[in-house]
């Protein structure tokens, strides 16, 4: 019957001794349990099952369980906070090789030439001469390497996510020693999203350019 008793007695405690080895709880939520408790904490000692049965849990055990969520909740938060810093040093924005419309048409020219008579040769070379003089010179981008960005919904979709993560976690009443963090990648990925919008507009807009310049012909026509 003893040793029932105290197996009885020490099966009771387990919940409380349960949440009190979880790992979200760190010195200053230890520090709130003892000074709920009305007891002194030493930061530095490491205590024992028995001496934590010693200070009465049971009796403690709504100050034990407030603070445990609390903790919990803010373990949350900075395990999300180490999974957005890790998505985003880790993110890279990639980059594509752009090939313009002029070098597909003179390959696609280079396929279908024959070899000319020496007549035609002249001819070509009169006509191609008369037109150029005539004509508004086009841009050569034959040796050039041009690249644009690539994969920019994925992009944006991580930067919403982010977004929306962020602003439930500066709402909440648990951010306590985070909020600094927090803060700054809230403004890390607004000028994120403002540097890929201004990128996507110039982008645009120099593509647009760029038909222009290798075939200004065509342009001046329309």
């Amino acid at each position: 019957a003893h040793w029932y008793r105290m197996l009885h007695d020490f099966k009771s405690h387990l919940p409380l001794l349960h949440k009190l080895s979880n790992d979200a709880l760190k010195p200053r939520h230890w520090k709130t349990i003892f000074l709920g408790m009305g007891e002194s904490y030493d930061p530095d000692h490491e205590f024992t099952v028995e001496e934590l049965l010693g200070y009465n849990l049971a009796a403690h055990s709504q100050t034990i369980l407030k603070v445990y969520a609390a903790a919990v909740s803010e373990f949350a938060i900075e395990q999300q906070l180490i999974k957005i810093n890790k998505a985003w040093l880790e993110k890279e924005f990639k980059l594509a090789k752009h090939i313009p419309d002029s070098v597909y048409k003179d390959e696609d020219t280079h396929q279908r030439s024959t070899s000319p008579s020496r007549k035609m040769k002249r001819f070509e070379k009169y006509r191609k001469e008369k037109a150029g003089a005539q004509a508004l010179r086009s841009l050569d981008l034959r040796a050039e390497e041009l690249f644009i960005i690539i994969e920019v919904e994925e992009l944006k979709h991580l930067l919403q996510d982010t977004g929306l993560t962020l602003k439930a976690m500066i709402s909440s009443p648990y951010l306590a020693d985070h909020r600094k963090e927090a803060e700054y990648w809230t403004c890390a990925v607004a000028d994120i999203e403002e540097i890929v919008d201004l990128w996507l507009c110039c982008q645009n807009k120099w593509l647009f350019l760029l038909k222009i310049f290798e075939d200004p012909e065509t342009f001046r026509k329309t």
